[in-house]
């Protein structure tokens, strides 16, 4: 998983480190953990997919709160769970969808409560963020953040993966309408492309990860940069 922590206090932040060393140990699950000592070098410095982040209320300039509410206009998924030794912020956080509080001081146990309740959801994530498709009588599932992107060559859809090509009967429309719209665009009449994996725009073309270049037809230019734009939260120009 992949866990920010956003505390002020030293001696907290190590006792975060501890708890979820002891976490790996007893569930062999592996962490990537993120340590932040304020609210605005984790707004600032904000790591791509987080899963969840442990986020310290009652912090100086900027409180947990407030840092929540401005993460909530660039990730509204990421799982966020308040630490606080005030009880009487919980109400408050319900409106930045918290998934739950925490309350200091806590024990290993009390974070590892967390802790499954973000695999959890994780899990679910998952299994929501599929696409079903038939290829040779059987059908099979593709994660969605495995498409690097898809095209079209006459009736055949080929849907290229991180590892993998699947090849079947199908049309591009068919395809767009099952994608995450948020995540997948299509960029000319033959290719939908999954953001995730988008590294530039050179000469009118879509740079992929793997060195992959294709074209980006005048039409979908337009819709193309706007979700670019939106997407990595900055302004490029074509």
């Amino acid at each position: 998983m992949r866990i920010a922590v956003v505390e002020n206090e030293e001696q907290e932040r190590k006792h975060y480190l501890e708890l979820l060393d002891e976490y790996e140990k007893e569930t062999n699950v592996k962490n990537e953990v993120f340590m932040f000592s304020n609210g605005f070098d984790f707004i600032e410095k904000y790591p791509t997919d987080l899963d969840c982040v442990f986020m310290d209320i009652d912090m100086p300039q900027i409180n947990g709160l407030e840092a929540s509410k401005k993460v909530r206009d660039f990730d509204p998924e990421v799982m966020i769970i308040f630490v606080t030794n005030l009880p009487q912020f919980a109400i408050d956080g319900y409106k930045v969808q918290a998934l739950d509080f925490l309350l200091k001081p806590f024990k290993y146990i009390d974070l590892k409560v967390e802790l499954e309740k973000v695999n959890r959801y994780r899990e679910t994530k998952v299994k929501t963020r599929s696409l079903w498709v038939t290829q040779k009588g059987s059908s099979k599932r593709i994660q969605l953040d495995k498409i690097v992107y898809i095209e079209v060559i006459h009736h055949d859809v080929i849907i290229h993966t991180l590892n993998d090509e699947i090849k079947f009967r199908g049309s591009l429309t068919a395809i767009e309408e099952k994608m995450d719209k948020s995540s997948f665009v299509r960029i000319g009449s033959s290719f939908i492309v999954n953001l995730m994996y988008v590294e530039g725009v050179v000469k009118g073309q879509c740079k992929l990860q793997g060195d992959i270049y294709l074209p980006i037809s005048r039409s979908n230019k337009s819709e193309f940069m706007d979700k670019l734009n939106s997407y990595l939260n900055y302004d490029l120009e074509l």
